[in-house]
């Protein structure tokens, strides 16, 4: 099999399979972004985002969502404050 034929086969079973997307995940270190999503019912996106800004030396993100308000410990900046 060539490079390009694996990566085309992992992203297929990426998209494709959600148990080998987890198992994928948290070997990445990602867990604490799955554990975030399953209790907060966050996005995939928005629970990655809330994880980077977790692991900022303020803990904020600027962001017009509101279900950042939900994540313990992260402090959310309205960007209508900057106005």
């Amino acid at each position: 099999m060539s490079e390009a034929d694996l990566k085309k086969r992992l992203f297929d079973l990426l998209r494709e399979d959600e148990e080998f997307r987890y198992a994928v995940v948290g070997l990445l270190g990602y867990r604490d972004i799955l554990d975030r999503l399953e209790e907060h019912n966050l996005t995939f996106f928005d629970s990655f985002h809330a994880a980077s800004a977790l692991s900022l030396p303020d803990q904020s993100i600027v962001s017009f969502d509101r279900a950042y308000d939900r994540v313990a410990g992260l402090r959310r900046i309205d960007p209508a404050d900057f106005a």
